[in-house]
């Protein structure tokens, strides 16, 4: 019989972007941190669905999506008492976009961040906000 491992608790992370090539590279990269589990799904009734069936612990949320955009899909997900607190990271092209400063400033969402992203920052910014 061998000895039980202690393995840290997997902590879900939801990638909702929709270039698929963006999305896989950024869940490659979280999916290397250890004890964290990337998913991506490419826009906001992807999103949805995988929010009611896992229990996400963080979102990193495209703006630009098709249909539903992630500005428009944030306060849906914050009307939902189980998501009122879990940390919501935005990502843009144009991070001067209408209507992200109101949101961030109004705690919808942690930051947004610039795309290119720079991945480091992405992961130091998804652990700070699990740490909050």
């Amino acid at each position: 019989m061998s000895d039980p491992v202690d393995h840290p608790p997997t902590v879900p992370i939801l990638v909702v972007e929709d270039d698929e090539h963006v999305g896989d590279l950024i869940a490659t990269v979280l999916n290397e941190v250890p004890g964290w589990a990337a998913t991506v799904v490419t826009d906001a009734s992807a999103a949805v669905a995988t929010l009611q069936q896992v229990a996400i612990k963080a979102v990193v949320l495209d703006i630009n999506l098709p249909g539903i955009s992630g500005l428009e899909l944030l306060p849906l997900l914050r009307a939902d008492p189980a998501w009122r607190e879990r940390p919501v990271i935005l990502m843009s092209a144009n991070e001067h976009q209408r209507g992200i400063r109101e949101t961030v400033s109004e705690g919808l969402a942690v930051t947004c961040l610039a795309k290119p992203l720079d991945l480091d920052v992405l992961i130091e910014t998804i652990q700070t906000a699990l740490m909050a």
